[in-house]
């Protein structure tokens, strides 16, 4: 029974370093995409401000003519 128990072990240790290393690509994943949502947020901002401040612009152009 030794080794049954041996293997056991062994298949456990393997399965259980198999799930540490799927949970911290996950959560590294997870984290990537966390921070491309927040870029691609921000970059959104910009570019409606950018959209806005220049509409405003030409608004104002439009009305100083």
């Amino acid at each position: 029974g030794c080794l049954l128990s041996d293997v056991a072990a062994k298949m456990a240790a393997v399965r259980k370093g198999v799930a540490a290393r799927m949970a911290a690509v996950r959560k590294g994943r997870a984290a990537k995409m966390a921070a491309v949502r927040e870029q691609g947020s921000q970059d959104g901002c910009d570019m409606i401000n950018v959209f806005v401040w220049r509409s405003d612009c030409n608004e104002w152009m439009k009305s100083s003519e």
